[in-house]
């Protein structure tokens, strides 16, 4: 009797990625990795910002310009971390991933152009609204990139 030879997977995966562009919000992954990159990466900025560099809460709160330096490097510590992980520690802590449209991974200047276009939407408050009207993000759609769900194997 003959058998038959089956081919084995070389790799096994251990994750697999589920693609969704515009299917599914996600809010609340995108909401956990958000407060998570803020009390992880911003805050502490903003920590020495205020009291190791300018000495007080007055100060920072009078000054303009210290007040832009920490979103600035928020920005490109942020667009750092997308460039090169494809995740920010929030992301990585909610289990997802920043690609392009076509799957390919973002780079530094594309991370900061989204990061700039979402800056604009949210001051605009059309960031908050946009997601349950249009069902997509628009700093997502404006720089051609979503998010990748990554779910581990059991």
């Amino acid at each position: 009797m003959a058998t038959k030879k089956t081919k084995k997977n070389k790799t096994p995966e251990k994750k697999q990625a589920l693609e969704s562009p515009l299917k599914g919000l996600y809010l609340s992954l995108r909401l956990k990795a958000f407060i998570t990159d803020i009390f992880m990466i911003y805050t502490p900025m903003l920590y020495i910002m205020t009291y190791a560099i300018l000495g007080s809460a007055k100060d920072f709160r009078e000054n303009q310009s210290a007040i832009f330096l920490c979103l600035l490097f928020y920005a490109l510590t942020h667009s750092f971390f997308i460039a090169f992980k494809s995740q920010s520690p929030g992301m990585r802590y909610a289990q997802f991933r920043l690609v392009k449209n076509n799957g390919e991974e973002v780079g530094f200047f594309l991370a900061l152009w989204r990061f700039v276009l979402w800056v604009l939407s949210m001051g605009l408050l059309i960031g908050f609204v946009a997601p349950f009207i249009f069902k997509f993000f628009l700093h997502d759609k404006f720089s051609g990139t979503h998010i990748e769900i990554i779910k581990e194997e059991t």
